[in-house]
């Protein structure tokens, strides 16, 4: 199936809409997606609105709303770094993973290796969403204008930032920085690195990554 094809809803934030630029935003999950989504979502509050959360909500894509000749943006990672920022975040920063990692077998300071093994086992049908592939967040409204990668952030929200103001006059400011992983992350083994390779293949390919040497 082309990734132009897909059209499925994922839980938490798909796209974000931006009708008075014609943007609309695909920030992969731990790919500053938070940063991403409150950053934008504080700048479209309503005169008044103490609650950007609510701002989401109007703002998010629900597929109801031809986006044609809109402009299309994606926000990725490498799959090997997104997965080493997942691991430092939910299994050891946090005092408990989530409800959803815990039903899909994952537990506090668990392991990196027995993590990767995990993940990589869990397809993405069944996986939590901040495992699934990046590539059914960022093809669901079909091909891209562009794809920004996490590695290049800074240039690409500068891109970001122009678009908003050629498009729709709109001032966009600095990206926050939320949810940013302290700790050192945790190391990789050949066989590790292979484990990722396969089961995010499609993601290497579409999204442009090579894998990395340990």
């Amino acid at each position: 199936m082309a990734p132009g094809s897909m059209r499925q809803k994922l839980n938490g934030i798909s796209g974000l809409v931006f009708h008075d630029a014609e943007i609309v935003i695909f920030p992969a999950a731990k790919a500053a997606r938070s940063s991403i989504v409150r950053t934008l979502a504080e700048l479209y509050m309503l005169p008044g609105d103490e609650n950007w959360k609510r701002s989401v909500a109007k703002l998010k894509d629900r597929g109801d709303v031809d986006l044609s000749g809109y402009y299309k943006i994606g926000v990725c990672r490498s799959p090997w770094t997104r997965l080493q920022s997942i691991w430092v975040e939910k299994m050891i920063e946090r005092k408990r993973p989530r409800r959803a990692l815990i039903g899909l077998g994952f537990y506090h300071r668990m392991p990196f290796p027995t993590f990767i093994k995990m993940v990589c086992r869990i397809p993405d049908d069944h996986t939590e969403k901040h495992l699934r592939s990046q590539y059914r967040t960022l093809y669901q409204r079909g091909e891209l204008n562009i794809l920004i990668k996490f590695e290049e952030l800074g240039a690409g929200w500068g891109h970001i930032q122009k678009l908003f103001m050629e498009r729709a006059g709109r001032k966009i400011s600095p990206l926050q920085k939320l949810n940013v992983t302290k700790k050192k992350k945790p190391n990789w083994t050949p066989h590790l690195l292979d484990l990722v390779q396969e089961r995010y293949e499609r993601d290497i390919h579409l999204l442009g990554y090579e894998r990395p040497w340990c």
